[in-house]
């Protein structure tokens, strides 16, 4: 009886530890929303199409493009800072990043624009190739 009684205690007090740090976490969240400022939040968009001809000779890389995240949260002026191997990828990045939704950055609680954003995409091949064909 003592050992149940002991193993029920601790769950109550296990669980009422959890509760707290759930609750803490909660509130520390809330009070980062509180301030009205966050930085865009991507939402959705189309998958990476690996080119065809990359494939094909099993070439990898990587591109960053810039862009700008609009107030409504579509994505303008997308285009290539830097590629490797040059123009392999180029074209994918492009679309990929057009094609991006996000929920819009947010300064004392308005939407606004978020210009100069950098994001680097990866093209890797293996044997869980993600990539749909083109």
């Amino acid at each position: 009886m003592d050992q149940y009684v002991f193993s029920r205690r601790q769950e109550h007090e296990s669980g009422s530890w959890t509760l707290c740090l759930i609750v803490s976490l909660c509130l520390v969240f809330l009070a980062g929303c509180a301030s009205g400022d966050r930085p865009p939040l991507l939402i959705g968009g189309q998958e990476v199409v690996y080119p065809a001809t990359a494939r094909a000779e099993q070439l990898e890389g990587e591109v960053v493009v810039g862009y700008d995240v609009t107030q409504t949260g579509s994505v303008e002026n997308a285009m290539v800072i830097t590629s490797q191997p040059p123009m392999v990828f180029d074209h994918a990045a492009i679309e990929t990043v057009r094609s991006w939704r996000f929920q819009p950055a947010r300064k004392d609680g308005r939407a606004v624009p978020a210009p100069d954003r950098r994001s680097t995409l990866s093209f890797k091949l293996d044997s869980k190739d993600p990539y749909p064909e083109l």
